[in-house]
């Protein structure tokens, strides 16, 4: 059965529908099946529950890619498994797997029918590829970072930020040191929310870093500060309305900025937020957590309505996805550690 959680009056309750499997290796594990036709659309849907990890993972056309491992003794298994999101019981695949001891995997990105991502091990720190078809011989190493970073990416290169702060690009074929398409630095503070925050939309690539949003042009034209915060600021999202963002603080607002260029103090969208951080957009609206200890929940905006629930946040919040009107994230559970990846309608 699809594992299914309907959220409604503030309380949490599993329902069944659809089909449901179990691995032989990774007992107890589940992935979700295809949904009822009555399945409510408020009704937040659980697409992986098990003891793996969930290290990373992305949606794109329909297909959910993860990366998860199991841990034994010094080694961790690694696998890289893509399956469609509406039946991940019985379309699943396994694109790679790896032993490895103590490997680390972030920032798994989907271009040109590659997936990329962010390699910590043994080696140093690296962006690999894998076809979306599958890579059974391993990932193709496509550069070498000083520094962990997350990455982006568009039809021609993968970008990230050195140690220096400075955009630097790598070409899907590879390169051995990876250089930057203009010489500007970033020079921003440390970031908040956990790192480094690349997004590519556009002729433009968009950093996020403590209290600033910056961008680059791909042709080279100067870094530009689009927006310069007193507050810390959220995650943000880039879509072809606008920047969407927050003032990551106990009253926090939602707003919004022109694509346009800098756009001084921003437009509000919606106040008196706690703690508002992960700000996501969609053609449906726009969703965000409220990081309330012990009472984290994700919201939406559609249009100039007021802010409304959408989901409970209940676990360590990993990766956090948008597609296709559906928000997607995955959270580890305490104390039973069971890492889930949900889904819920925009």
């Amino acid at each position: 059965m699809t594992l299914t959680r309907t959220f409604a009056a503030g309380t949490l309750m599993l329902a069944a529908c659809g089909g449901e499997a179990s691995l032989g290796d990774n007992a107890g594990e589940t992935w979700g099946g295809p949904p009822e036709d009555e399945a409510s659309t408020e009704a937040v849907t659980t697409l992986y529950s098990g003891k793996r990890k969930v290290h990373t993972f992305t949606v794109d056309d329909g297909t959910l890619y993860a990366l998860v491992g199991t841990r034994t003794g010094f080694e961790l298994t690694t696998e890289l498994v893509a399956c469609a999101v509406d039946d991940c019981t019985n379309e699943r695949r396994t694109l790679w797997r790896e032993t490895a001891p103590s490997p680390s995997f972030q920032s798994l990105v989907v271009s040109s029918s590659e997936l990329f991502w962010v390699d910590t091990a043994e080696l140093g720190v690296r962006v690999v590829a894998c076809s979306i078809d599958g890579c059974p011989r391993g990932p193709r190493t496509v550069g070498w970072l000083d520094t962990t970073s997350l990455i982006t990416a568009d039809a021609d290169f993968v970008y990230w930020l050195d140690g220096a702060q400075r955009l630097v690009r790598c070409s899907h074929a590879g390169c051995p040191t990876a250089e930057p398409p203009h010489p500007n630095e970033m020079e921003l503070p440390s970031p908040t929310g956990g790192g480094d925050q690349l997004v590519a939309f556009g002729e433009w690539i968009y950093a996020h870093g403590g209290r600033r949003i910056v961008r680059w042009g791909k042709d080279g034209r100067e870094q530009e500060v689009l927006y310069d915060s007193p507050f810390p600021l959220s995650l943000f999202d880039v879509d072809a309305e606008g920047i969407h963002f927050a003032t990551a603080i106990l009253t926090g607002e939602v707003k919004r900025c022109p694509l346009s260029g800098a756009c001084g103090s921003g437009e509000v969208r919606a106040v008196a937020q706690r703690w508002p951080t992960v700000v996501k957009a969609a053609p449906e609206g726009v969703a965000w957590v409220n990081s309330v200890p012990e009472a984290s929940m994700f919201m939406r905006l559609h249009d100039d309505d007021e802010p409304s629930e959408l989901a409970p946040q209940t676990g360590t919040l990993g990766s956090v996805v948008v597609s296709d009107g559906y928000l997607y994230w995955s959270e580890q559970l305490f104390p039973s550690d069971i890492d889930q990846i949900n889904r819920v309608a925009l």
